[in-house]
């Protein structure tokens, strides 16, 4: 009999050892204020969602699949489906098209892993779709070709937020979201390189955001509320001309 117990006991250590670690998953959702036009205050107003995704403590090493479904209206009575990328701390997606609503919202993520795909749902309330952030109003200075320095104006309830230097033109980035505390940044960020080309259609675009971006695996707001802004980066032989303009870029926001 002790020896049966042994066995079992030496078994469920194995499975235990053997076993994935938990998925876990964490999120706010909110508002997203964004303009419609670069440098007009045309401004809309979407969803947000911040998610955090681990594996036990550690960041979920593959690609996983997230679907949202939010109350009857919400994206036209459709789920929103994405991918989480593999290695990222936090994702912000700031769904343009998709006017927030009050109401209960089921999250799903499933991630890949050695042993199968653990499952993890959490639900997550909207509870104001009004409550928004203002667009920063942007300062550019010292441009050249090869780098500018920007600040911007203060945003009531804004702690955190994103940079990137975006070419209108060809519809690039020119640089990788630098993610900021204070309301002001440099580009090229350090060890870094930037070409403003002249005949280009070059913006500074910042998000603001109500929580924190630069500390990794940050504490998530109740409710998460993001706004855009944009500012053309006019070199001084060019001012005053503009290319054809494109649409800001908005997709998923990640932070690595």
């Amino acid at each position: 009999m002790k020896r049966c117990l042994a066995l079992l006991a030496l078994t469920a250590a194995l499975a235990g050892c053997n076993a994935d670690p938990a998925l876990t998953l964490n999120g706010s959702l909110g508002t997203y204020r964004y303009q419609v036009t670069p440098g007009q205050p045309d401004a809309k107003i979407g969803t947000a969602l911040l998610l955090k995704l681990r594996l036990g403590a550690a960041r979920v090493a593959s690609n996983s699949s997230v679907t949202v479904t939010g109350p009857a209206t919400w994206n036209g009575g459709q789920p929103l489906r994405f991918t989480y990328p593999a290695g990222s701390d936090w994702v912000l997606s700031p769904e343009t098209e998709i006017p927030p609503i009050a109401g209960a919202y089921t999250i799903t993520a499933s991630a890949a892993s050695e042993r199968g795909n653990p499952t993890q749902s959490i639900t997550l309330t909207l509870s104001d779709p009004s409550a928004t952030l203002e667009f920063p109003a942007i300062t550019l200075k010292d441009i050249t070709r090869s780098g500018f320095n920007a600040t911007w104006s203060a945003v009531p309830g804004a702690s955190g937020y994103i940079a990137r230097v975006f070419n209108g033109t060809d519809n690039i980035f020119l640089s990788a979201p630098q993610y900021l505390s204070a309301a002001s940044v440099t580009f090229p960020a350090p060890g870094k390189t930037l070409d403003l080309s002249s005949n280009k259609n070059n913006l500074l675009v910042v998000n603001t955001a109500n929580f924190d971006t630069v500390t990794d695996d940050p504490a998530l707001p109740a409710q998460v509320n993001l706004s855009d802004s944009a500012a053309f980066i006019q070199q001084p032989q060019t001012a005053g001309s503009k290319a054809a303009q494109r649409p800001l870029p908005r997709g998923l926001i990640v932070k690595p």
